[in-house]
Parts: structure tokens; C-alpha cells; sequence
């Protein structure tokens, strides 16, 4: 967590050696973070299996559904079209739920996940009620209860859990394993340090600077082989700088404040810095 010069609180999210700073309010801000976990070709996958889903389930001939709605009468269109967008905020929803706080805060994931997942089965029973009414011009409480029943097995079996495991997935896909040491040949010397203890690493000409809080040690090489053999926790943010994220203490427009330093932004990573005021 961290704040800003006006006192807001952030969260800051690494992911494959990038960083995003958040406001932590709201859902759709985690939203957005988990969206820059995936890449071009994943989102296009992720589109064209939930679009390919509405059709098949639309096809009159196969019938593959179960439940009130059927798409030999084409009674499933419209319900499918408003159950596609609840199942897709209920899956990516308990996705970045389980991402944010699983690992840090369970009783807090457990409480967002199931404020979530009922809201949604509401919406849903609700408008398979009215739908359904409608379409068939009668209620019948027995109808009713089978929607009740339907929606909170389907979601739980074929969304929430799903998205459980594959937050999982994602949490694993994005954590580097965790170094110990790492070795820094300063001059004829090797030197071990341990990856916390450094504030930032800063490119001079053929070498590369690291800058811990009492002393600093000087390497021939570049940032980019640099940044290959640290841990997440460490990013690029200026093309001379990689910051440790565990040690800033503020962010700013174009500065990072690190230890007793003031570290730039280069403006081409504001895009991966995103801080909403």
C-alpha cells in the first residue's frame, strides 16, 4: 500500500517487470490491473470463447441447456445475452478478488467474493423471472424456485470456482522465484546482496549503479540483463532506472521517492504507471 502527496492510498501491482498504481477502491480499478495480466493473444482467447459460448448455446438444433430457458423456442437469446455479461463480471470479478487478497487478507476475499457472487445470482434470478413471466405469460413459484436453485449451482460450479483456479494460475504465472542473493561484480570483487536491501539500480554509461541506503556498488553491465535475473518486486521506470518497489515511500507524477532518494519516471512508462487521483 502506498500513498500519495494528497494522502490517497494505492495499491501497487508488479506484473512480468511493470507496474501499475491503482486507487484500491473499487472493483472496476482491479479490473483494470488484472487486465494487463493477460496478454494481447489471451484477451482475444478469453473473447472468442465466451462469444463462441452465447452462439452454441443459441443453436436450435443441439439444445445442449438445461433449465427454463431452451433455444429450440428461442426462449435462451435473450437470457443469454444478459447471463454472458453476469457471468463474465462474476468470473473476472472473484478473478481479481482472489488475486488482491487471497494470499493477504483472506477473510476480506471471502467477504467481497460472496457480496459479489449473491448480488449477481439476484440480478440474474430476478430477470430469469421476469423474462420468463413474460415469455410465457404466467408466473408459477415452482418456476421460480428452479431458477433460484438453477442460478446458484450454474454459477458456482461453471464461474466461481473456475476463476478461482485460474486466479491461481495467474498469481503463479506472474511470481519469480524468490532470491536469496544475488551477486554484484564490483570491480575484482564479487559482492552478495540481498535484493531487498537495494533501493534502485541506475544505468552509467557502460555500467550499471546499485544504490542500497548506506552504500552503493558499481557492475559493467546493463539494465536489461540486470533486470532478467531479479525478483517481480523490481521494475523499470525511466530508461536508466529500475526501482525496487518494496522500498518507495511516494509516488509523484514524474518522480519516485525511494529511501532518501528522488528517483524519475520516464514518460514513456506513465502508460504502465497509472495513478489515479
Amino acid at each position: 500500500m502506498l500513498k500519495n502527496k494528497e494522502g490517497n492510498v494505492f495499491n501497487l501491482i508488479v506484473t512480468n517487470n511493470h507496474f501499475m498504481i491503482m486507487n484500491n477502491n473499487t472493483l472496476l480499478d482491479k479490473l483494470k490491473q488484472c487486465y494487463h495480466l493477460l496478454s494481447a493473444k489471451e484477451r482475444i482467447a478469453h473473447i472468442f470463447i465466451w462469444i463462441s459460448g452465447l452462439v452454441l448455446i443459441n443453436i436450435p438444433s443441439w439444445d445442449i441447456t438445461v433449465g427454463e430457458f431452451h433455444s429450440q423456442d428461442y426462449s435462451l437469446i435473450v437470457p443469454g445475452i444478459y447471463g454472458l455479461l453476469i457471468n463474465i463480471t462474476l468470473f473476472y470479478g472473484n478473478t481479481c478478488l482472489v488475486y488482491f487478497y487471497i494470499r493477504k487478507n483472506r477473510a476480506e476475499y471471502f467477504k467481497q467474493s460472496s457480496l459479489l457472487f449473491l448480488i449477481l445470482c439476484f440480478v440474474e434470478i430476478l430477470l430469469d423471472t421476469i423474462f420468463w413471466s413474460a415469455w410465457n405469460q404466467r408466473f408459477e413459484v415452482p418456476i421460480v424456485q428452479s431458477i433460484v436453485l438453477g442460478t446458484f449451482l450454474m454459477n458456482a460450479i461453471f464461474f466461481l470456482l473456475p476463476s478461482f483456479v485460474y486466479a491461481v494460475v495467474l498469481i503463479l504465472r506472474n511470481e519469480k522465484p524468490v532470491k536469496e542473493k544475488i551477486s554484484i561484480k564490483d570491480g575484482m570483487r564479487n559482492v552478495l546482496v540481498k535484493p531487498k536491501d537495494i533501493l534502485f539500480i541506475e544505468a552509467d554509461g557502460n555500467y550499471v549503479k546499485f544504490q542500497l541506503k548506506h552504500q552503493k556498488y558499481l557492475e559493467r553491465n546493463t539494465l536489461v540483463q540486470v533486470l532478467g535475473k531479479l525478483p517481480s518486486e523490481f521494475i523499470q521506470c525511466h530508461r536508466s532506472y529500475i526501482v525496487n518497489t518494496e522500498q518507495i515511500r511516494e509516488i509523484q507524477y514524474s518522480t519516485i521517492q525511494i529511501g532518501d532518494f528522488t528517483v524519475p519516471i520516464g514518460r514513456s512508462y506513465r502508460k504502465t504507471l497509472r495513478i489515479l487521483n
